[in-house]
């Protein structure tokens, strides 16, 4: 018996939209941002509509959000997904293109833990395209028909129904918007916007009838499954269905960036252009020019200068925003601080050391889950006992939240967004520098120790028998190397001496052809004896299905097709022998299904003939 809880779930969205809807306008960037005007920058107080509009066409956004969820994101897929030996044959390939558009099970998990990681909240739902008439596998195959993968962005969502049973929670009804592309005139396209709501074992679609947005039913079906094959994956969880993005005060913290940068970029532009002002003329008529090749004449007592910004409130600003990004860093880099202490609940302990779990880490367990109840979905579908499961890498943990933010500067070192001397910097900021090493003595001695291991090439090395640089280019010899230096001349010259003795001391020489005699031989004699196969083919009689006399009712189906003209040669009709009632199955060859405690398959060739039946 299970516990209901039938009610709607629209006000959960209502609720979780304002997060979902801030969570967006920061990864779609600057362009966003610049749309939503006074939400995220407000107006100055008597500042002109020309004036707002030029300072906001001047600021731009430090995308801390997106890039932190992006690294976070692509941290469980820095290795290869390794995939179980229970996954079946049939499923293995479709996994090269899980969606049907491409994206191969890797690329579509690293989608879902980036929506995740950026909204909290999204899921994976199974679809199964509707055949019209029955099919066969082989058929199904040429046709293109199997189970896919659709990611469910929350933006989607409009309401859920849920009731627990035998202590799960299992949803009765499951709505959400999609988009639908469909043929419009002779050359283009259009989306057509309908909610689809799904149901244990069948399915709706819902258009909108007119500008009112008064949703009909537009198209519905059955499903072969008992339960709605829809998964989510949370990140932020705060029940079921609704969760937060883990990392919303981080994006906070860069609409505050957003707006103090945006303060820094107008008051140095004030700044850097100086007001001309003249004072003690009262003459209506008196004009100037201004330019380099003009002169300027005053009148008798009137003075003339630039007046300039003092500059005192630009380094504050620069410091705060400064503060804003150290902030930022920290926050992301929480998810890769290992927690020692809270609970955990029984989903988390997949591993004996999962209360020194990361953030992260029990995320990407959590992924792992819903790709494995989605592979589950994928199975059932086409009859398979179980879909196996998936394994993502998660050996990214920190000790400290001081080394986790130093991967995350190393990470953005790496990709060129941070110079190699305010990396030096923020690690001795973190206490992994000594604070007495300076940057100028340590990039010499990175100069000085040369390239990196396995980085010098042979066609790298100068003719003038000076030291190569890290970056490959030659650099003069001095006092720290000189003996090297001179080593590798004298090495150099040697081996150049040595070549030129071989080479000159071959270049003469003729040798003769050489003879080799060989005594005449016999062709071997080889007898392979021709091996005598007997195989025995036992006679066997054709398959007898026996079917227990059972109660079988068929409802003809009322069928309205166009007139089709078929000639159809006389075939014989196959014979079933049964004991008791008679049953005569006639052209064209069908699938027949009968059930009385288990099912008999029949199964066809691709000629149309029966060629066996399989009892389940």
């Amino acid at each position: 018996m299970s516990q209901a809880t039938v009610a709607d779930k629209s006000n959960a969205v209502l609720a979780m939209a304002p997060d979902w809807r801030l969570a967006s306008d920061l990864l779609s960037g600057t362009r966003t941002m610049r749309k939503r005007g006074t939400t995220y920058l407000p107006r100055w107080p008597n500042e002109t509509d020309a004036a707002y509009q030029d300072r906001l066409n001047a600021s731009v956004l430090f995308p801390a959000y997106k890039r932190t969820v992006q690294t976070l994101a692509g941290k469980p897929f820095s290795q290869p997904v390794t995939l179980s030996e229970d996954i079946p044959a049939r499923i293995r390939p479709w996994l090269e293109d899980i969606d049907m558009q491409g994206r191969n099970l890797a690329a579509f998990a690293g989608d879902l833990m980036e929506t995740a990681l950026g909204y909290g909240l999204t899921g994976v739902f199974v679809e199964y395209p509707r055949a019209d008439v029955p099919m066969t596998q082989a058929r199904e195959a040429a046709a293109g028909l199997r189970p896919y993968w659709i990611q469910i962005l929350p933006q989607q969502f409009l309401g859920w129904k849920a009731e627990r049973v035998k202590g799960v929670w299992s949803f009765t009804q499951l709505r959400f918007m999609e988009l639908v592309e469909e043929d419009y005139g002779e050359y283009g396209t259009k989306q057509v916007e309908q909610v689809r709501v799904l149901y244990p074992g069948r399915w709706e679609t819902h258009r909108a009838t007119d500008a009112l947005d008064n949703f009909v039913l537009y198209e519905s079906g059955a499903t072969s499954l008992d339960y709605i094959p829809f998964v989510p994956f949370y990140s932020g969880r705060q029940g079921f269905m609704l969760a937060r993005p883990p990392m919303i005060e981080l994006a906070h913290m860069n609409v505050a960036h957003w707006q103090s940068a945006s303060d820094q970029q107008n008051i140095l532009h004030v700044a850097r252009v100086p007001i001309l002002t003249v004072s003690g003329i009262n003459d209506p008529k008196w004009t100037m020019t201004v330019g380099a090749s003009a002169a300027i004449s005053l009148p008798d007592g009137a003075t003339m200068s630039f007046v300039e910004h003092s500059g005192s409130a630009i380094g504050a600003g620069s410091k705060e925003l400064e503060e804003l990004e150290e902030r930022m860093r920290q926050a992301g880099a929480e998810l890769l601080v290992v927690q020692t202490t809270g609970r955990i609940t029984a989903t988390q302990i997949h591993v004996e050391n999962a209360v020194g779990m990361c953030v992260l880490q029990r995320m990407t367990l959590d992924v792992e889950d819903a790709l494995d109840r989605a592979l589950q979905i994928t199975a059932d579908y086409i009859g398979e006992s179980t879909g196996g499961s998936v394994m993502l890498y998660n050996d990214y943990a920190a000790a400290t939240l001081q080394e986790a933010s130093a991967q995350l500067l190393l990470q953005t070192n790496q990709a060129g967004k941070l110079s190699d001397e305010t990396l030096h910097s923020e690690y001795q900021r973190r206490g992994i520098l000594s604070a007495d090493i300076s940057w100028e003595d340590e990039s010499a001695r990175i100069d000085a120790q040369g390239p990196a291991l396995g980085t010098l090439r042979s066609d790298q090395a100068p003719a003038d028998g000076s030291l190569p640089a890290p970056g490959g280019a030659a650099q003069p010899v001095g006092p720290d190397n000189a003996a090297t230096a001179d080593a590798s001349v004298a090495l150099a010259q040697h081996n150049a001496a040595m070549l030129t003795a071989i080479t000159e001391g071959f270049a003469g020489l003729t040798l003769p052809a050489p003879i080799i005699n060989m005594p005449p031989q016999a062709p071997p004699q080889i007898t392979v004896a021709a091996p005598t196969i007997n195989v025995t083919v036992p006679e066997q009689a054709p398959p007898i299905v026996n079917i227990a006399p059972a109660s079988i009712t068929v409802e003809a189906p009322q069928i309205t097709m166009p007139t089709i003209t078929v000639n159809v040669p006389e075939q014989q009709p196959p014979i079933v022998n049964v004991t008791q009632p008679p049953i005569n199955v006639s052209s064209p060859p069908v699938n027949v299904t009968i059930e009385k405690g288990g099912s008999v398959r029949f199964t066809e060739d691709d000629e149309g003939n029966i060629t066996g039946a399989e009892l389940q």
